[in-house]
């Protein structure tokens, strides 16, 4: 069974929220025949008379009332046009109305119902977030999302805070946003919109339910983006990836304790799924641990874990994700789950990153080259060399490649997961002891191998990496370290990384030149090394 199979239906999916609902919560709101009549006033003369009185300032209650309550009479066929229009109409003058009206500043902490003016809006606010919400419910199941109603939902958000029976609704319809919409500028909003909520502490949320319908959506997107076989397909859903697997972690760090409880609960349940295919080494438990799902889980909570502060209880966890990973690895070490292994091995390279420790990654990477045979060739393949896309949204080896394809494969993912990992410990003072043993390996390598091009490519980065041992070398000839003093070390490998080492310089033209074999994470190395 996998991780996410085994969690409960989602607490803040949309399909719990059906329209009798909003229908139920505009039924409890008593309508006076004066809101009858505004269905009635609904013209265009009345709305451009709204529209200039919003905008002046001391606008009355009447009228807020007037342009609050009209939403739910209008006809809309288009959500994602209609509140287009709207939203540069209206929804950009009705928060700054309301803030006028309540006289509420930023010292009032935005706090609208202790407004002694709250109560002659409330009615109208009430059935216009209602009418909000179920529009954009409808538009949902219709697939259709709007970036400018999370716009004006944020801005909306302290006069929400008022209605607790919202809440639940509201998080729904933007969890529904963040997780839908193929548009990078719809999550970005819709992330900004459930970051205010989670911080707000003023909202009635569960937020280990929260954390964890986000993190279940996050999985089902890398389910799905890995099942496709074209770049296009791929290449069109990794901006949103990213997009969401940032602020995912971001949402993680808000909360430490609730975080911890959520990392702790699914680690050790992957803990024991890994120790009883350990066991039993049998295909059924295998492929418990060998699928996206159990992969995509491991790498979110690398991700949290590492970025975490410390010292903090999420922290603590750190080491045992990395040992974690690396069963993984050792679970099935054979040469048809190479790529899971590099997907495994990127994780470390990003703890390490992260969390500035270091892990044993370069072993798993030689031993890749000690028991991979790259002198077996084909002298007609029929296959070109295997797409880096194709080898990242794959587990193991499909049986119907060239062995051609899978062996060039294989040399550019060593080459580029061992100069990554050394470009970014290229500036610590213990460089040169960290890679003594991998120069040995590339050496033999290079006796061993028949196939030119890998030579050529092994030796070029060894002569990379032994000109940053030199540089390291020479910059710690002119200090004098006490092996004691880790203020001293962390300062000077500060002001060596400032200084670009020669490792990280090359790794940088590559990823400019876009040389570099590895499609992702290039942004996040320009700005590493660039900075």
């Amino acid at each position: 069974m996998s991780v996410v199979q085994q969690e409960t239906s989602a607490y803040y999916d949309l399909g719990q929220i059906e329209e009798s609902t909003f229908e139920k919560l505009l039924d409890d709101i008593q309508i006076s025949d004066e809101d009858v009549s505004c269905q009635k006033i609904l013209t265009v003369q009345s709305i451009q008379k709204w529209q200039t009185a919003l905008k002046q300032e001391g606008c009355s209650s009447k009228i807020i009332n007037h342009v609050l309550e009209s939403f739910q009479h209008h006809t809309i066929s288009d959500f994602a046009e209609f509140f287009k229009n709207y939203y540069n109409s209206y929804g950009k003058l009705i928060p700054k109305a309301l803030k006028d009206y309540l006289r509420i500043d930023d010292d009032y902490k935005m706090q609208p119902y202790k407004s002694k003016l709250f109560p002659k809006i409330e009615k109208s606010l009430k059935i216009y977030i209602v009418s909000l919400l179920k529009a954009s419910a409808c538009g949902l199941t219709n697939q259709v999302k709007s970036t400018h109603f999370l716009h004006h939902l944020c801005d909306m958000l302290p006069f929400i805070r008022s209605f607790s029976r919202l809440h639940k609704p509201l998080l729904c319809i933007v969890l529904a946003h963040w997780s839908l919409d193929c548009k990078t500028k719809t999550v970005m909003a819709a992330s900004m919109c459930l970051i205010s909520v989670v911080a707000d502490q003023k909202f009635n949320i569960c937020p280990e339910s929260l954390f964890k319908d986000m993190l279940m959506e996050y999985v089902k997107l890398r389910i799905l983006i890995f099942q496709q076989n074209s770049e296009q397909e791929i290449e069109k859903f990794l901006n949103k990836l990213s997009c969401m697997q940032l602020f995912l972690v971001k949402f993680y760090l808000l909360q430490n304790d609730t975080s911890y409880k959520i990392a702790f609960t699914y680690l050790r349940q992957m803990g024991y799924m890994i120790e009883q295919a350990d066991a039993d080494q049998s295909t059924k438990y295998c492929q418990d641990i060998y699928n996206w799902e159990f992969i995509s889980m491991l790498q979110i909570l690398s991700e949290v874990v590492s970025m975490s502060e410390e010292p903090s209880t999420l922290r603590e966890l750190l080491h045992p994700v990395a040992q974690m990973i690396i069963a993984v690895i050792k679970l099935k070490p054979s040469q048809k789950f190479y790529p899971l292994r590099f997907h495994c091995i990127r994780m470390l390279i990003k703890m390490c990153e992260n969390a500035g420790v270091y892990l044993p990654v370069l072993p798993l990477l030689t031993e890749v080259l000690e028991k991979f045979d790259f002198n077996r060739r084909v002298k007609n393949p029929r296959w070109s060399p295997l797409s880096p896309w194709l080898l990242l949204n794959i587990l193991q080896a499909p049986s119907d490649v060239d062995q051609n394809a899978y062996s060039d494969s294989v040399i550019n993912f060593v080459y580029e997961l061992i100069l990554e990992f050394t470009a970014s410990q290229s500036h610590c003072c213990y460089f040169p002891d960290m890679v003594l043993h991998v120069l040995c390996k590339l050496k033999v390598f290079q006796l061993k191998c028949e196939v030119s091009i890998y030579n050529e490519k092994i030796k070029q980065l060894s002569e990379k990496i032994e000109e940053n041992c030199r540089f390291i070398v020479q910059k710690r000839t002119n200090v004098t370290l006490s092996l004691t003093d880790m203020h001293e070390i962390q300062s000077w490998e500060s002001v060596t990384k400032r200084t670009n080492t020669p490792l990280a310089k090359f790794l940088l033209q590559r990823v400019k030149s876009k040389k570099n074999y590895l499609p992702v994470n290039t942004t996040k190395i320009l700005d590493r090394f660039e900075s």
